[in-house]
């Protein structure tokens, strides 16, 4: 679904990759109920189709300085979208069972606090990808935040895949390092989840 002729996509994408918040919130109002419909047709789980659906442009957000390089605004989005409800319906009732014990036993411990208006695993794993080179940090990116797939990624950055999957690599092994000096190793292993 194309925007309307009075937009134009191309500098949307700039705007929203110097921060234009307006930019944002046109794209928000645009592709949100689209989204949404396609998530919860997806998961058939009204909540966790808008959490999806809000995580999908915060990350946009966070990461809107690769959003210069996009060429299509909506299949960007879209896959971000779709590998987001894959791994939602890939955690079982088990992980998620662990995933709730940890996050509990790090907020009795002072890890965390108690209704942190941000992820705080997500906001230790930004905290992270921001000490890589910067190529290794766009791939990690696009790639872990952004949902692209590795072959995505190469085509975004102008890499060859071998290239790609060498910083996807390193990057996660960097990454796992930075977040072992700062956490127990129970929430260590809960982050090296999300980056697997």
């Amino acid at each position: 679904m194309e925007f309307n002729c009075k937009y134009d996509e191309r500098q949307l994408l700039r705007d929203m990759a110097n921060g234009v918040h307006a930019a944002f919130d046109i794209v928000i109002t645009h592709y949100q109920p689209i989204f949404y419909s396609a998530a919860l047709k997806w998961t058939k789980d009204k909540a966790l189709a808008k959490d999806i659906v809000q995580n999908v442009f915060i990350n946009t957000w966070v990461f809107r300085q690769t959003l210069s390089r996009v060429e299509n605004l909506e299949a960007y989005l879209f896959s971000i979208l779709k590998r987001k409800c894959y791994l939602a319906l890939a955690e079982t009732d088990e992980v998620v069972r662990l995933k709730r014990e940890w996050e509990e036993e790090a907020e009795r411990l002072g890890y965390i606090e108690k209704n942190a208006s941000q992820n705080p695993r997500v906001a230790l794993l930004e905290e992270a990808v921001e000490t890589l080179s910067p190529q290794r940090k766009m791939a990690c990116s696009l790639y872990f935040f952004n949902g692209l797939s590795r072959r995505q990624v190469a085509e975004q950055m102008n890499l060859s895949l071998e290239t790609v999957k060498t910083h996807i690599k390193k990057g996660r092994q960097d990454m796992l390092a930075f977040c072992k000096k700062r956490l127990p190793h129970s929430l260590v292993l809960l982050l090296a989840g999300k980056l697997l």
